[in-house]
């Protein structure tokens, strides 16, 4: 219990805004592991990463989801390396026998636990593409890391490489927030006409901060994300664009002009 509680914290990962960087690192190997069987098959794949987020009257839950149209888990790799803390596919034998030229970010097999630093329940809905790339019986699973328990159920409809929400109780902000448009603002600051950056409440701070966190790392991504607010009618595509180097303002640094040189170079994303 005490690694599990650390490894749920921000003792570990600094900072609760990580929990958007792990899902999206998730997608991207996930994306690039189709693409490379796609490849093999000489099929077209285009690789989608999709945030979005709703609020589930029925359950009085707001859910905020990760989903990309990638490899998807099948429920050994569920069994044997989601949940085991710490053991990556993407590091085992199992994975590097594939021999696929594959280079994932996955390294640690920790990421999902980064979820668990802004909510207790997670729900994964997943389907496997094979090494021919038909589909194989998809599959949910549900983490509760209050009750510290696991339940993998088979799925009814197919899923389109994996989905992976954080549930958020109404209890945990009733009373004190509620949903407008894209974010989650603080009842009476909003009432009283000041800016909802001026309220620190976790959740808050999570729902404002995060396309921003997803513009930061596009840049370094080319596979485009789009963000769904809740409205459904809305959608914002962030497209890869050039990493851009700061112009440094060297002639009014003394201390700098001196040795001041200058270098010209090119670079793209391979």
């Amino acid at each position: 219990d005490r690694i599990v509680n650390l490894l749920m914290g921000t003792e570990l990962w600094g900072d609760e805004m990580v929990v958007f960087r792990e899902l999206l690192q998730n997608s991207i190997d996930a994306c690039y592991h189709k693409k490379a069987l796609s490849d093999k098959l000489k099929i077209h794949y285009t690789p989608q990463i999709i945030f979005a987020s709703h609020y589930d009257n029925n359950t009085n839950q707001l859910i905020v989801s990760c989903s990309d149209n990638g490899i998807g888990m099948t429920k050994h790799i569920v069994e044997t390396y989601l949940m085991h803390i710490g053991r990556s596919y993407y590091t085992s034998n199992e994975f590097r026998n594939r021999n696929l030229g594959l280079f994932p970010i996955s390294q640690f097999g920790l990421g999902i636990m980064s979820c668990f630093m802004v909510t207790n329940k997670i729900r994964i809905d997943t389907q496997y593409a094979g090494d021919n790339l038909l589909k194989q019986a998809p599959l949910s699973v549900e983490i509760d890391s209050k009750g510290k328990y696991v339940v993998l159920r088979s799925l009814k409809k197919d899923v389109d490489g994996t989905t992976l929400s954080l549930i958020f109780d109404d209890s945990n902000w009733k009373d004190e927030m509620f949903f407008e448009d894209k974010m989650f603002f603080h009842e009476k600051q909003f009432m009283n006409g000041r800016h909802p950056r001026h309220h620190h409440s976790r959740h808050h701070h999570l729902f404002y901060s995060w396309e921003q966190i997803l513009h930061h790392y596009a840049i370094h991504v080319d596979i485009p994300i789009t963000i769904k607010y809740s409205d459904d009618r809305r959608e914002k595509i962030i497209s890869p664009k050039e990493f851009d180097v700061p112009y440094l303002e060297w002639f009014q640094k003394p201390c700098l002009e001196a040795n001041h040189k200058e270098f010209v170079f090119k670079y793209d994303y391979d």
